[in-house]
């Protein structure tokens, strides 16, 4: 599941744990799927406003 991500393994076994808990043996696959693309749209997102230039110009 992890292989390629840089999503890390608690979150993947959060998504795992709480997938098969609420939706069953769908969840287990689904759960892990939607909580890693969240967290890396969350890392994304967070990573925006940070500039890459140290001197903060253009």
């Amino acid at each position: 599941m992890a292989r390629g991500l840089s999503t890390p393994m608690l979150v993947i076994l959060t998504g795992v744990i709480g997938g098969a808990l609420t939706h069953g043996l769908v969840g287990l696959f689904l759960g892990p799927v939607v909580l890693s693309v969240f967290y890396e749209l969350v890392v994304a997102w967070t990573r925006l406003g940070v500039p890459t230039d140290p001197s903060g110009g253009p």
